[in-house]
């Protein structure tokens, strides 16, 4: 996942209140690397 893709992931997820499962997932994403 790139910085880009994480970037645009946040925005939806802001817009979409969803941000506790959001950082969730980026916090994952990162840690599989």
């Amino acid at each position: 996942m790139t910085i880009l893709e994480m970037v645009g992931l946040i925005f939806r997820g802001m817009q979409e209140s969803d941000l506790s499962a959001l950082i969730a997932l980026c916090t994952e994403s990162t840690l599989k690397r």
